[in-house]
């Protein structure tokens, strides 16, 4: 069927498959980079903060609660001020857990503290719902080209744009329908005598025919006998022609000489235009979310390779993981001195600490390939450029302390202060209860609050060598921080 020749109803139906298809295909890719730093909290300190208000009402505020994803909901707040106040985020659990405080998910347990409170609000993120986006691109397919579309196509119809059609006929056979049969003519006297004087003519000349030609036969030459000389040359007949029974009584004959029209319309070539581009439309969310898991991969595969120079140290030192001080920050293996860039490093704090631990104790177990230290997606850290964080800036964290992964030094880095008294530092790995679940290096944003890969999660290391793609993980009885 011709393009011209699709109805409405067609174009509506098309545009709802695409618009859905479109929308379905958006959902493979991870979420977009979150560019705020928002400061890692756990569920117990989000609950207590909910409780907590000041003079002009709750200390928290800008709550955004987004769908769920691999069983969470990832929540984020401001606390203080909305414009000057502090960025937080956190993975909620669901059914979500804090304490003694529970609830079916994070967005009932808001409701739940918000009846109490009433000042207390926040937004739940439908924007990001996979049900939304694809009903959305639907309707959005259906407008565009199931409403504009055909509007421009007539038009462009119209001026002359499309594939030229041939004449239509109309025949109205319908007008021999109602014609009545005349009637037939009376006869007299006369007439018939009138008709026996016509054919009384007619045989008189006939007769005076017949004798004509008889006369004419005595004074003809005589009859020669046939030979073998070439009679003279038939014409062959006239090629029959392409007829195209197109007339109301007979057929008309096509013209030699027109050339067949084999190309395409320029309504044609739109239209095929936009069929590339809405393929195109679902397959870059495929190309993004791919793009995305190599980096990620990338990064697990330096995690990895971390590990196993881990294991030949630990092998080379009666399996004790680094060392330990009573000042951790000066003279104890910090988060990330273990490995990496030793010199040239723009953090200059703690002594020049990143500077002076030469050499690092797992480079020789890498051949010195320091770039396995650097996560790919390691290409911004706003705490190096932030007062608050720093005063020696850099315009990432390799570049500031040689090192994109975190150590597991002193234990979960969200506890309270003082944090020198547990973790991995100065531990024998043997004394390691539950390998599949100890933390042993992480990406460093993770503790940072930033986003290096996409969804605030990134690439944590544990003890039995495998690493896992999850925001950073909580100090509970499914992850452990401490032998």
């Amino acid at each position: 069927m011709p393009v011209e020749d699709l109805k409405v109803w067609h174009w509506l139906l098309i545009g709802a498959v695409l618009g859905a298809l479109v929308g379905y295909a958006s959902t493979f890719a991870g979420p977009d980079r979150d560019l705020v730093m928002r400061a890692p909290i756990t569920t117990q300190q989000f609950a207590d903060l909910l409780s907590e208000t000041d003079g002009n009402g709750p200390v928290v505020h800008d709550i955004v609660i987004h769908p769920p994803r691999d069983g969470q909901n990832f929540v984020t707040a401001t606390i203080g001020e909305s414009h000057h106040g502090a960025s937080i985020g956190f993975y909620a659990p669901i059914p979500f857990v804090a304490g003694t405080k529970h609830a079916a998910d994070v967005r009932e347990f808001v409701e739940q503290v918000a009846a109490k409170n009433p000042k207390l609000t926040y937004s739940y993120a439908l924007t990001e719902a996979t049900w939304f986006v694809i009903v959305s691109r639907t309707i959005v397919g259906m407008i565009l080209i199931g409403g504009i579309w055909p509007v421009l196509l007539n038009l462009m119809i119209g001026a002359g744009l499309g594939r030229k059609k041939l004449d239509e006929i109309d025949y109205d056979l319908d007008r021999f329908q109602g014609e009545k049969k005349p009637e037939a003519p009376k006869v007299n006297a006369a007439d018939l005598a009138h008709l026996n004087d016509v054919e009384d003519e007619m045989e008189g000349n006939l007769q005076g025919a017949g004798a004509a030609q008889a006369s004419a036969t005595t004074t003809t030459e005589p009859v020669r006998q046939l030979d073998n000389a070439p009679v003279e040359a038939v014409a062959a007949p006239p090629p029959e022609e392409d007829k195209d029974y197109r007339g109301e009584f007979y057929p008309v004959a096509h013209p030699h000489h027109a050339p067949k029209k084999n190309g395409f319309s320029l309504v044609e070539l739109i239209v095929v235009m936009g069929i590339i581009a809405i393929l195109m439309s679902m397959l870059l969310p495929a190309i993004k979310k791919a793009r995305q898991q190599a980096l990620v991969t990338q990064c697990a595969s330096n995690l990895r390779q971390i590990g196993i120079a881990l294991q030949s140290y630990l092998n080379d030192n009666q399996m004790m993981t680094f060392w330990r001080a009573a000042n951790i920050n000066l003279d104890g293996m910090d988060w990330y001195a273990y490995g990496g860039r030793e010199t040239g490093n723009a953090n200059l704090d703690q002594a020049n600490y990143f500077n002076r631990i030469i050499p690092r104790p797992l480079n020789k177990y890498v051949q010195n390939k320091l770039e396995i230290f650097r996560c790919p997606c390691d290409d911004s850290a706003p705490w190096t450029t932030d007062m608050t964080f720093t005063i020696y800036f850099a315009p990432s964290q390799y570049e500031w302390v040689g090192d994109s992964y975190q150590f597991n030094a002193n234990g979960y880095p969200l506890r309270p202060l003082p944090r020198h008294d547990q973790g991995l530092d100065g531990e024998r790995f043997s004394s390691i209860r539950n390998s599949s679940q100890t933390i042993v290096f992480f990406d460093a944003c993770l503790y940072y609050g930033y986003d290096w890969h996409y969804g605030h999660q990134a690439n944590v290391e544990f003890a039995d060598g495998h690493v896992s793609f999850m925001p950073l993980p909580p100090q509970n009885d499914q992850y452990r921080w401490d032998p």
